[in-house]
């Protein structure tokens, strides 16, 4: 699957003034991971074009970026412990580079000292109905202005639950914290 992003700029102090622009395009290359005990899946996200320097992997403009490659695999302990290898996207908010996944039109404040991709392990384990666990060890990132420094280990935690249905009209509502 894939998309092609592109806009109409009509400002005549830019560059780009009065013009269409191609922004980016986006090639995703996917195997969902199934059901069972050891069931795999990978992604595979390439993103060409101006914008594909903002994944901030080489730096240059007109460029082909890796924008996520990883393999997901489940481990059978409990109710199924499931990896994610590689470089693969933040667990963090509902803002993405991705066009296609972001809820909002403009950036919140935390978006220039968040990063947007890892490189490393994620698990992530479905404790009950209601209650989701992430954990992972990752590089530390340089894709956001908070870390500049191009060495070191990052954790990431995550937590999710899902308001059971006798919580009344807040049944269903999900919280997350990462």
């Amino acid at each position: 699957s894939g998309y092609v992003s592109t806009s109409y700029t009509l400002n005549d102090t830019q560059d780009d003034a009065d013009s269409f622009n191609l922004d980016v395009v986006d090639l995703k290359l996917a195997s969902a991971q199934g059901e069972g005990e050891y069931a795999t899946g990978y992604t595979v996200e390439l993103w060409a074009g101006p914008d594909a320097e903002t994944i901030g992997t080489s730096g240059t403009a007109d460029t082909v970026e890796l924008y996520q490659a990883n393999m997901d695999v489940r481990v059978p302990v409990g109710n199924g412990l499931d990896l994610k290898i590689g470089q693969f996207t933040t667990i963090i908010g509902a803002e993405s580079l991705n066009r296609t996944e972001n809820a909002f039109y403009n950036r919140s404040q935390a978006w220039d000292t968040q990063p947007t991709h890892h490189t490393g392990i994620l698990g992530s384990y479905q404790a009950s109905d209601d209650l989701g666990i992430q954990l992972g060890v990752v590089n530390d990132t340089t894709s956001a202005s908070v870390n500049d420094d191009a060495g070191g280990t990052a954790y990431l935690v995550g937590v999710k639950y899902t308001m059971p249905d006798s919580a009344g009209f807040l049944g269903g509502t999900g919280l997350s914290y990462a």
